[in-house]
């Protein structure tokens, strides 16, 4: 067997797929295969976790500055909107969903509040 070859071929494969074989398709792979299977799995969640917590460090950035300055998280928001990738878009829907919230708490705030 050759080992690079063998990654290559899983390596397309997704992460329930990889759980989905190493759990039910054991006696259609030798013992050496369902390591090499077991261990692209783990590198494949470790990707998988890293990546979501990069997603939300940049929501959590873009939140702050659309508190801070609205204007530009408006603009920025916006951009990424109209992005073709859907974590983009994501992110710039919640950008500006605090924009938004910003922007009426800068209302509110400038109008005097509530007048007892």
């Amino acid at each position: 067997m050759d080992r690079e070859k063998f990654i290559d071929e899983i390596s397309i494969c997704s992460i329930p797929d990889l759980e989905l074989i190493y759990k039910t398709q054991k006696d259609l792979y030798s013992a050496e295969e369902l390591d090499i299977i077991s261990e692209v799995l783990e590198q494949k969640k470790l990707e998988y976790k890293k990546f979501v917590s990069e997603q939300r460090f940049a929501e959590t950035l873009f939140c702050i500055v659309a508190l801070l300055a609205p204007t530009s998280a408006l603009i920025v928001g916006v951009i990424m909107l109209f992005s073709r990738s859907s974590v983009y878009k994501s992110i710039g829907k919640k950008t500006l969903l605090v924009v938004f919230i910003s922007v009426l708490i800068r209302v509110f705030i400038y109008s005097g509040g509530f007048k007892i």
